[in-house]
């Protein structure tokens, strides 16, 4: 679940560029849920690398990202600290085209032998272009052209916290977890892993 941005005219427009006829398709609301699939593996030297694709379903928005993850210290009855990076990328939208690269630390505990909590801060850069004009089936005025393109770079620290739970010890794991930064983004991740 991610939290869209305020400017409604955009969000209708990324609607309209898949509804041909003008209207919006479903309401603008101002969170958007996005079903994703994530692969995740384990390597030797404490290295975790994944990859996650999902797809937005009224418009279409293609969502793709892969991180690395190094846990340097590890212990029994101790917290695990980890350094991470990470990169996604938001596709397909009428308008819209938005890359995120990232860097965390992160430490988890685990008690009770099926729970563990984590989080992590770190630090996020976002680059977003805007495509406006007729050719782009919007008439978003961004420029004194009639056909423009207007790009921002924002970088910002990221705060996250989370929750994980062995619903069948050891396949089935549950996760829920909120994630802030300062660009005023607000996501919320619910995830059910099976490991093989």
């Amino acid at each position: 679940s991610h939290q869209t941005p305020t400017n409604e005219e955009l969000m209708r427009e990324h609607w309209r560029g898949r509804n041909q006829n003008g209207s919006t398709v479903g309401s603008t609301t101002q969170k958007v849920l996005i079903p994703r699939i994530h692969i995740h593996k384990g390597l030797p030297w404490s290295i975790d690398v994944g990859g996650g694709f999902g797809q937005e379903p009224y418009t279409k928005a293609t969502l793709i990202s892969g991180y690395g993850q190094w846990t340097f210290f590890e212990a029994f009855a101790l917290p695990a600290f980890a350094l991470r990076g990470s990169y996604s990328r938001l596709m397909a939208l009428a308008t819209t085209d938005a890359s995120n690269l990232a860097f965390e630390g992160v430490a988890s505990y685990g008690f009770l032998r099926l729970m563990t909590i984590y989080g992590a801060i770190g630090t996020q850069r976002d680059q977003i272009r805007v495509r406006s004009g007729s050719g782009y089936g919007t008439m978003l005025s961004l420029g004194d052209h009639e056909s423009t393109s207007v790009q921002r770079i924002l970088i910002g620290r990221t705060r996250s916290i989370g929750l994980q739970f062995q619903v069948l010890p050891p396949f089935w794991v549950l996760a829920a977890e909120a994630k802030t930064s300062t660009n005023g983004d607000l996501s919320y991740l619910a995830k059910l892993s099976l490991g093989l």
